[in-house]
């Protein structure tokens, strides 16, 4: 009989690394494998960069509500921001984090049984089946692969000639202010969040996509969103080819060359920096996944709808799967991963039973101003599987008080539904979407209906009204069809 030495190991580097480690040591004997340098601050700095750019948006905005202005403020059109102190304040917070999570601190992990292993290794085949690292052959039931995914870097003509940030690197720049102009290249949802927050503090930004702007969403919701930047003041090129980049006689300046494959056009933006927003790219080669029969490509770890590689001990999870680098997706993919991970310690634990991943459970956020918040269906999906039986929801966020007492009236909830009253999808798109899209996720996870949303009760003057003005709105059109 073969003898582990643990139930999972898992090969991080990422913070859904640190996450699942954290998860899996309630019941399980874990190891976690980490490089020595992981990434784990871009999302809180990129996340704290948002808010300094709401803050000073609302700021700029003050005398609505009869609150004086500093004239300096007003002329330079936004409240400047000092990106060191910025960068600081995010440290902190992630600093605090770290004093009170296990996700985030390797000490706090190892105290909680965690084996944490800080090095590079490789899966070997021969002479014992393992993954060897610093010397020694770690023996486990399963494995998770959970790396980190940076961003890939686009074949364009000149890139290599001109300096360029990426998603990751953005945050190590030394820059005491913020540059005049900045083109954000690719269709990474964190560019466009970035796009306004450059532009509201007085950053002059071109985004330039290759495909229409969040080409998964629904339509209109990402119309609204294109909008509502735009009328802000970011030029966006959608379905542009980047055909040229090359440094321009002045030093500082990067031009950007664009043509649109469906009509002759050319056009030139000009900018003192260059951001990558592209998607992310893996490379595992270090790993010798090929040996244990793991097939991979640079966009993802090929895995089945239960997160099982080809080879059926070893899983995968988070940005090292493709697609959105989210939060939310990534959670759900370590969830599924662990419980059907093998455990030897309980037939009846976690690991045990069979689960498949569900993305249409999972919601989705773009946190512009407004947030963008889905979960579900759109409505094309939903209608290709349910034809006529799909009920269309609509109610304008300009309907709730709170959003008139704020002045944030730009956006809508959308519910797709069926007739009888399950619900299919959601888009939201408002102040604090985020905060009210888990109510419905929780819904269609749990198949409660729309009438049971109407018997909510909610407080009064808040975006979640939204919710139930939709709900009253189902249980009217239902009288009027009997």
């Amino acid at each position: 009989m073969t003898s582990y030495d643990y139930d999972l190991v898992i090969v991080g580097g990422s913070a859904i690394g640190r996450y699942a480690a954290a998860q899996a040591a309630q019941t399980a004997r874990v190891a976690l494998v980490e490089p020595e340098t992981p990434n784990y601050l871009s999302a809180l700095y990129h996340s704290t960069f948002l808010h300094a750019a709401q803050l000073s948006h609302q700021i700029r905005r003050s005398p609505h509500w009869g609150l004086g202005c500093n004239p300096k403020w007003e002329e330079s059109g936004c409240l400047p921001l000092q990106w060191q102190e910025t960068l600081a304040w995010a440290k902190g917070a992630a600093d605090s984090l770290e004093d009170q999570s296990t996700e985030g601190n390797l000490a706090l992990l190892a105290a909680s049984g965690v084996d944490v292993i800080v090095g590079q290794g490789e899966f070997l085949r021969r002479p014992r089946w393992g993954f060897s690292v610093k010397g020694r052959l770690l023996r486990s039931r399963s494995f998770l692969l959970a790396p980190e995914a940076p961003c890939s870097i686009p074949d364009l003509a000149g890139l290599e000639t001109v300096p360029y940030l990426t998603l990751e690197t953005l945050w190590q720049q030394p820059w005491q202010t913020l540059p005049d102009r900045l083109a954000i290249v690719g269709s990474d949802p964190r560019g466009i969040e970035l796009a306004q927050a450059f532009n509201r503090l007085g950053t002059r930004v071109a985004l330039i996509s290759p495909h229409p702007l969040l080409p998964s969403e629904d339509r209109e919701a990402a119309n609204l969103i294109q909008a509502q930047l735009e009328a802000e003041g970011v030029d966006i090129f959608t379905q542009a080819i980047v055909r040229q980049i090359h440094l321009s006689d002045r030093s500082s300046e990067i031009q950007v060359g664009l043509e649109w494959s469906d009509r002759e056009l050319h056009h030139t933006v000009k900018a003192d920096a260059l951001l990558l927003a592209t998607p992310p790219q893996i490379d595992l080669a270090s790993l010798n996944l090929d040996s244990v029969g793991v097939e991979w490509q640079p966009h993802g770890i090929i895995v089945n709808h239960k997160l099982q590689t080809r080879n059926p001990d070893i899983y995968a999870c988070g940005a090292a799967l493709g697609g959105y680098a989210d939060l939310a997706i990534a959670r759900h993919e370590a969830t599924v991963a662990l419980k059907n991970a093998r455990s030897p310690r309980s037939f009846r634990s976690l690991f045990l039973k069979k689960s498949t991943v569900r993305y249409e459970q999972v919601p989705f956020v773009l946190n512009t101003a407004p947030e963008l918040a889905r979960v579900g269906l759109t409505e094309i999906q939903a209608r290709r599987h349910y034809g006529a039986d799909v009920r269309l929801l609509k109610q304008f966020t300009k309907t709730l008080p709170k959003a008139q007492i704020q002045g944030e009236t730009t956006g809508f909830c959308k519910l797709i539904v069926r007739r009888n009253g399950e619900i299919l999808g959601a888009h939201w798109i408002g102040t604090h979407a985020s905060e009210g899209i888990g109510t419905i996720a929780l819904a269609i996870q749990q198949n409660i209906k729309i009438q049971a949303i109407a018997q909510l009760s909610l407080p009064g003057f808040t975006h979640a009204e939204v919710l139930q003005a939709i709900a009253q709105q189902f249980a009217s059109c239902k009288s009027l069809s009997l």
